[in-house]
């Protein structure tokens, strides 16, 4: 029996880019055991959809062995293996080598979270009783893992305007915000898997990156702080999706036409 402790209330909204309305490239799958994952495809046409969707597919018909899973250790495993059937999938119904997709999976344990992602896809913490947000993964961008481009990463995510990129690295990092070093299909290895502890009514916030290339982390903060204390997490994913919608059509130097999806777990 899997404890309220590894349960969660659940938001899913996605909005499909402008550019091609009558489809979403991003897959979600949701599970009320603590579940919340977002595929972003790669590949333009219906390449990108079918890679992600290929993704949520490999998660699905691993669910019935998540439920029965409670201690972290176990279920960092069932994530870890998840994500290389998902690469598998991809692999064997990939048509080019630009087919592929992005992730970002939180899975709620006993007090904690376990998040993982591949690609530019996020995790995102939204601590309730600090009214702040922490993201809990790291893109696979341009960029290796030093301090150095940890600090252009931040600087890139609060940036509000143009004049406050910078840093060389920051000005390289967004020129080229949309080149990744790894997807799904590309990986053959396990995920890292990073465990946070988590507190009754945080909210755990997965994207695609639609979101958070259209708004900085403190955009995507305070639109939960005016949110959430009078909506469920379903109103908190939609009223995330709109926002970024809304700056995508915007002149504004972030404005980016994108498939925008957000996944919130309510952490009980």
């Amino acid at each position: 029996m899997i404890s309220d402790a590894a349960k969660a209330d659940l938001g899913v909204a996605s909005l499909p880019a402008l550019s091609h309305p009558e489809r979403c490239e991003d897959s979600t799958i949701v599970d009320a055991t603590g579940l919340g994952a977002v595929f972003d495809g790669i590949g333009g046409a219906a390449g990108g959809q079918e890679a992600s969707l290929a993704a949520v597919l490999a998660l699905a018909g691993r669910l019935e062995q998540l439920r029965v899973l409670e201690d972290a250790a176990a279920r960092t495993g069932w994530l870890q293996d998840s994500l290389l059937a998902a690469g598998q999938n991809v692999r064997e119904i990939r048509k080019s080598f630009s087919q592929g997709t992005t992730a970002a999976v939180a899975l709620l344990a006993e007090g904690c979270v376990l998040a993982a992602s591949i690609g530019d896809s996020r995790v995102y913490r939204y601590d309730h009783s600090q009214k702040q947000l922490t993201l809990l993964t790291v893109d696979d961008d341009i960029l290796d893992h030093s301090p150095e481009a940890g600090r252009a990463r931040s600087e890139v995510d609060e940036a509000i305007s143009i004049q406050e990129v910078r840093s060389v690295l920051a000005r390289r990092l967004f020129v080229a915000r949309n080149r990744l070093a790894d997807e799904v299909g590309m990986r053959t290895e396990p995920v890292a898997v990073g465990e946070h502890l988590v507190a009754a009514d945080d909210l755990i916030v997965v994207s695609s990156d639609g979101l958070h290339d259209n708004l900085t982390r403190a955009e995507i903060e305070k639109q939960i702080q005016n949110t959430y204390s009078q909506s469920n997490p379903q109103q908190v994913a939609e009223a995330l999706c709109r926002s970024a919608r809304q700056r995508s059509t915007e002149a504004h130097f972030r404005a980016k036409d994108d498939d925008i999806s957000v996944v919130i777990l309510q952490v009980h």
